[in-house]
């Protein structure tokens, strides 16, 4: 991945604050290749931490509120070793976890598992770790952007692989809690949007927004170079027209997302996931 293409990226969810063209069929066949953006998989990583960062500005408020004392911890509640365990409200299965002497929160489901990390000061407010349940939502919450980044990334190994991408590229910063190194060539701790890109939070949020109506899906999709959800877009609307614009590019992102998937597995294969005959990552019974 490349500057030019996240530029590009960046670009096109701007154009998609504009309705979608009437000669959609048309304008579909002039589009850059999709070598111009970042790989689907890569980019839909990208706007979930965006969509994540917003969870956690809500979770990090709704902590100050409900324990103040916890934000700067004080001395006393840094000494703790064990993470401190509090109830969010009796009727809800959400818990805090609080671990004081390292700056961090996570407010965890106790069903899903799902987790919202959130730092407990100012300057460790939005940092995350590279765990694909912190970026999940569970089923019932997940927005169409939630469900792509799903479907792209079936195992944490290629999640860990576009964090990496878009740390080498700049566009994640590195944090070291626990090592004191801080070269670039140390792996970091965990991980936080680079200030640059927060200025485009709302835009994602609106391009997030509107991919959850599959009206203009296969634009959308298209506009950001995931030919693959816009052909599969278009055929779910009965757009023949659409589809057959779409498929030679959808037929070739597939065969390079199976390309990936093979690779990732085969060098660290992920514990109850195996590969089925369609290179698809499947719980193993």
């Amino acid at each position: 991945m490349t500057r030019e293409q996240v530029g590009s990226l960046f670009n096109a969810l701007q154009a998609a604050m504009d309705p979608a063209p009437e000669n959609l069929c048309a304008v579909l066949q002039n589009l850059p290749a999709h070598e111009y953006f970042p790989p689907p998989w890569t980019t839909w990583t990208l706007l979930s931490l965006f969509e994540y960062r917003k969870k956690q500005d809500r979770v990090r408020l709704q902590a100050q509120r409900d324990m103040p004392d916890v934000f700067p911890p004080s001395p006393q509640l840094v000494e703790i070793e064990q993470p401190l365990r509090r109830s969010f409200d009796e009727s809800s299965q959400w818990e805090w976890f609080l671990e004081c002497g390292v700056g961090f929160g996570y407010l965890v489901h106790s069903r899903t598992q799902e987790c919202v990390t959130f730092g407990l000061k100012e300057d460790n407010a939005g940092i995350f770790f590279a765990d694909l349940a912190g970026f999940q939502p569970n089923e019932q919450q997940r927005s169409a952007a939630g469900v792509r980044f799903c479907e792209l990334h079936p195992s944490p190994v290629t999640c860990f692989r576009d964090v990496g991408e878009l740390y080498d590229c700049e566009l994640l910063q590195g944090h070291h809690y626990i090592s004191s190194d801080v070269r670039r060539d140390v792996e970091p701790d965990g991980y936080s949007l680079a200030d640059e890109l927060l200025p485009w939070s709302s835009v994602v949020s609106e391009f997030v927004r509107r991919c959850d109506d599959n009206t203009n899906g296969v634009w959308l999709a298209a506009l950001i170079g995931d030919w693959m959800l816009a052909h599969t877009i278009a055929a779910l609307l009965g757009r023949h027209d659409l589809a057959s614009a779409t498929e030679a590019r959808a037929a070739q992102q597939r065969a390079d997302h199976s390309l990936l998937i093979r690779r990732m597995h085969s060098r660290r294969p992920t514990p109850g996931i195996t590969l089925d005959s369609g290179d698809r990552l499947v719980h193993s019974a």
